[in-house]
């Protein structure tokens, strides 16, 4: 005794293969999203001087190592004077057209290097690793010229 068995409704078939397609398409896209670039300080001038090439890029180090930090200028200012810039949130109105961008060596725990950047306003921002602090709209535009992916403080 054989039970006939029915073909499944068009509908049923339809839903399943629409269903699947969906998931394939969400699970590739999401395979396929970069993951956030962790930047180093050279990569990272690179990428602001190509955004920005009006910013005048001056190493914090006599030696020139950008990865030992750099400054991002509105001027052609020397490294002499950006560097006498004293690193502190009290004296941040002297950082006019000026910013630091350094790497945190110092290895303090994230949520210490949010509280010193947080201390910055509007002046500080936090990328990935990177601290940047200095003239509030010279940091909001480096903020706006941030590489896409990277993690920034809100």
């Amino acid at each position: 005794m054989s039970i006939a068995r029915r073909p499944w409704p068009m509908w049923t078939v339809f839903t399943l293969f629409a269903l699947t397609a969906v998931a394939c398409v969400l699970l590739t896209n999401r395979q396929l999203r970069p993951e956030p670039k962790v930047w180093d300080l050279p990569a990272l001038a690179e990428h602001l001087r190509k955004m920005d090439p009006r910013l005048h890029l001056i190493p914090a180090s006599k030696t020139g190592d950008l990865r030992e930090g750099f400054y991002l200028s509105e001027w052609t200012n020397s490294w002499w004077e950006v560097s006498s810039l004293i690193c502190d949130p009290g004296r941040k109105h002297l950082w006019c057209g000026v910013a630091l961008c350094r790497e945190n060596k110092l290895n303090p725990s994230r949520h210490d290097m949010e509280r010193e950047v947080s201390r910055w306003g509007d002046g500080g921002l936090l990328l990935g690793d990177i601290v940047i602090v200095g003239d509030a709209e010279l940091v909001r535009r480096i903020r706006a010229a941030a590489p896409r992916g990277s993690t920034v403080n809100p």
